[in-house]
């Protein structure tokens, strides 16, 4: 099967009109002609314009006409159709002046190049990496985001499999059984835990905990053991730690890793200095509590300050990285980055 163009190309919207830039090309204009597998790769519907996919590529039926603008249309006004080849070869600017550029210029600029108003290309857009989603330009040249399955957001977690759905980030938790990358267990809800059941740990006197955690069987009877040092029913001590509110007799005794002063497991707080509840680092990284700073941990792009999480850690905000942070006006540019290029839009970015 014949590569498509965007497989090599950074392609930009290509209809009604064609802006693109292939290695080694530093102009396109809309008189390229489009590469197809079958006419239903053609332009069609509200774009229609009446080519077919013959030897590869889009191409008039009737060999005396050409798919181009119609002659004297601005350049964002661009509307190919089937036309006498004829009316294709007329020169449509003398001047740049004669091009409408355009709306954003992070897009590029008009030139004109041969009597035909061309977009010379910006460099590639800066992507955020792991969000599931594309900065392009379209066809009147607005920055605008599109799905993209392939950018999908790694969690670190070997226990999920990461992927898109639409332009949402997806980790999905795999079935329960052996980790595919260690030697634990993957419970079946997206955590990597020490067993599964009674059989993962391997000795008649030792049982597998609600947690997922080797245990003694002392900590499934339902009596209060304090020779495996239990400061409650089967938790506590060796087995697996209490509830909020339940007694303890240190952190360790405890879920959320506080031990009260009344010697009951305490709720967790966005500063407590403990690591718990949702939290992905000490007292942030979860809804509730602020996000992390560089190279704190993560599990999302919005559990850190910058917006990015590459890894499993916040990353420093930059001037590359395709998000406004820090004190960037728009993304990548402004404040501590280079200034802002001129655009005649709001200058944020159409969003989906």
């Amino acid at each position: 099967m014949r590569k498509k163009a965007g497989a090599c190309c950074l392609m930009i919207v290509a209809i009604p009109f064609l802006w693109g830039a292939c290695a080694g090309e530093t102009f396109v204009d809309a008189r390229l002609k489009l590469p197809c597998d079958t006419t239903d790769d053609c332009p069609s519907g509200e774009y229609e314009d009446g080519t077919e996919c013959i030897n590869d590529y889009c191409e008039c039926p009737n060999p005396d006409e050409e798919a181009c603008c119609e002659p004297g249309a601005a350049f964002n006004e661009c509307e190919r159709k089937c036309r006498p080849a004829a009316e294709c070869h007329v020169d449509l600017c003398t001047t740049a002046e004669d091009c409408t550029g355009p709306v954003d210029s992070r897009c590029g600029n008009a030139q004109c190049v041969g009597g035909v108003c061309r977009l010379k290309m910006t460099k590639a857009l800066v992507q955020l990496v792991g969000d599931c989603k594309s900065r392009i330009c379209d066809p009147a040249g607005r920055i605008v985001y599109q799905d993209n399955p392939g950018d999908v957001f790694n969690d670190s977690n070997e226990c999920t499999v990461d992927t898109c759905v639409g332009s949402e980030i997806a980790n999905i938790p795999i079935p329960a059984g052996r980790a595919p990358e260690s030697i634990s267990y993957c419970d079946g809800a997206g955590k990597r835990v020490e067993c599964i059941d009674d059989e993962s740990c391997l000795d008649p006197a030792i049982l597998c905990s609600p947690r997922g955690r080797c245990v003694p069987s002392s900590c499934k009877n339902g009596v209060k053991d304090t020779v495996w040092d239990e400061t409650a029913i089967d938790c506590g001590g060796l087995c697996d730690p209490c509830p909020v509110g339940v007694a303890c007799e240190s952190d360790s005794d405890c879920v959320e890793h506080k031990c009260g002063s009344n010697k009951k497991c305490t709720a967790p707080e966005c500063y407590d200095g403990i690591k718990n509840a949702s939290e992905t680092d000490v007292d942030c990284g979860s809804p509730s509590c602020p996000p992390c700073g560089p190279e704190l941990k993560c599990h999302a792009h919005d559990d850190c300050g910058s917006g990015v999480c590459t890894d499993g850690k916040c990353q420093a905000p930059s001037c590359n990285d395709g998000v406004q942070n820090d004190r960037e006006t728009d993304i990548d540019c402004g404040g501590t980055c280079p200034s802002c290029p001129l655009y005649l839009n709001t200058g944020a970015d159409e969003r989906p």
